[in-house]
């Protein structure tokens, strides 16, 4: 039950970064146009690598806590993994990447790659019994 909490909570976080919340609409001040494009469709251009792995590490992850019962070792790995999601989504969330916001999303995208070969191998493993 509480791995099903953690999903529920960590999906409104991604809803909540998407059109319409303070992110995706960029900061205002001071920004304006830049080479006839908007800071909003920059902004979206840029974590567009980054949320869409998001979205493809959460649905093998609800996968996972739907097929059953998992051991202490898998549900702790899962925790971890769904935890370091949060993490990264709040981060985009809040917007406080500063000036090195490229170095920070490439990590963020090499790290998504990680955790889904690591999911993966948790999808693998056999599930606990009951």
């Amino acid at each position: 039950m509480h791995l099903r909490l953690m999903v529920i909570g960590t999906l409104l976080v991604v809803l909540a970064s998407f059109p319409g919340s303070t992110l995706a609409q960029g900061r205002r001040h001071g920004m304006g146009m830049q080479d006839g494009m908007s800071h909003n469709s920059g902004a979206r251009q840029q974590l567009e690598p980054v949320l869409q792995p998001m979205g493809s590490l959460m649905q093998p992850m609800a996968e996972r806590i739907k097929a059953g019962p998992m051991t202490s070792d898998q549900t702790l790995h899962l925790s971890t993994l769904m935890e370091q999601l949060a993490g990264m989504i709040t981060k985009l969330g809040s917007g406080t990447f500063g000036a090195d916001t490229t170095t920070q999303l490439d990590g963020m995208r090499t790290r998504l790659t990680e955790m889904q070969q690591e999911l993966a191998a948790l999808m693998t493993v056999p599930s606990g019994k009951p």
